[in-house]
This record gives C-alpha cells, structure tokens and sequence, in this order.
C-alpha cells in the first residue's frame, strides 16, 4: 500500500497505516489521497470529534463514527479508478481512493 498527502501537515502511516483525524467536521491536515493497486487492502483509522457516517462512494461502505471512539476502515480494492470517502452528513472529503 502506498499513501501520499500533499504538503502540509504530515499523515501519520505506520507500517502502512494512515492515521486521520477530524475535528468540528474538518479533516486535521485536509482531505488525503491514497493510492493502492487492484486486489490490495485499504486501511486506514479514522478518529472523530462528533459522530457521522463515513461512505466509500463506488463500493458503497459505511462505517458509524463515534466520538472518541477510533474506527477502522478495511477492506480489498477490487474496483479500479477514483473515488471520494466523505463524511455523509456534511459531505466532507476525508480521503481520495485511487485504485489501479
């Protein structure tokens, strides 16, 4: 798995893992892209101020965010191409999914 962000504050990935938090609704550091090849595993943690939902557009996941309460996002990228992982209720970019 690889990870890249865009200058600014840093992503934390340990051993491949991206770290994101998200305070009054806004990304710590903003959105950040993650590029993975088809068949690998997306994981990444994401640690939220408020609850919401967050939603992987094009493979239709959702996972319940709690405050406080660090949530795991898993699973294998078997669809190729772009796609956004929001928080559903405001709408906000948290991660940019490239598969290829």
């Amino acid at each position: 798995m690889t990870t890249t962000h865009a200058e600014g504050p840093s992503t934390t990935v340990l051993d491949d893992f991206l770290e994101v938090g998200i305070v009054g609704g806004e990304v710590l550091g903003g959105p950040r892209d993650l590029a993975v090849g088809i068949g690998e595993e997306v994981f990444f943690r994401v640690a939220s101020d408020t609850a919401d939902e967050l939603h992987v557009h094009g493979y239709d996941l959702f996972y319940e965010l709690e405050p406080g309460v660090a949530t795991e996002v898993r699973f294998v990228a078997d669809v190729p191409g772009v796609f956004e992982i929001e928080l559903e209720g405001s709408h906000t970019l948290v991660v940019e999914l490239t598969v290829s």
